[in-house]
């Protein structure tokens, strides 16, 4: 039989997660059986990668993350498999605009938050 699905990726917040940051018991039980029937279930978040791997070994699941909006994709052992960092001239030029105009923005850096 052909397998018709191979991979599904989702996201956390408003999706994967309910109004508690955890994961349903439906959901968990959701992926345990696409996995089992060798679907690769994918996390995609603006998450780094320990804030989307608590809710994920809570619910006792694993599966690969895309990070940051995708600067990162790690395993959930946190092996990084891919990574994409800003340069740091541009991270500098772009630091005051946003402290200017008070814009809200998150930085990690490979020492964390």
């Amino acid at each position: 039989m052909r397998k018709l699905i191979k991979c599904i990726a989702t996201d956390m917040d408003g999706t994967l997660l309910n109004m508690d940051q955890t994961i349903s018991k439906e959901n968990a039980e959701a992926i345990r059986t696409a996995r089992k029937r060798g679907v690769e279930v994918i996390v995609c978040t603006g998450r780094s990668y320990e804030g989307a791997r608590f809710p994920l070994t809570e619910a006792g699941l694993e599966c690969f993350l895309i990070c940051m909006n995708g600067a990162q994709i790690r395993t959930f052992d946190g092996e990084i498999l891919s990574s994409i960092p800003l340069d740091p001239a541009i991270v500098r030029s772009v630091h005051p605009i946003l402290e200017k105009y008070q814009i809200y923005y998150e930085m990690y850096t490979n020492k964390g938050q």
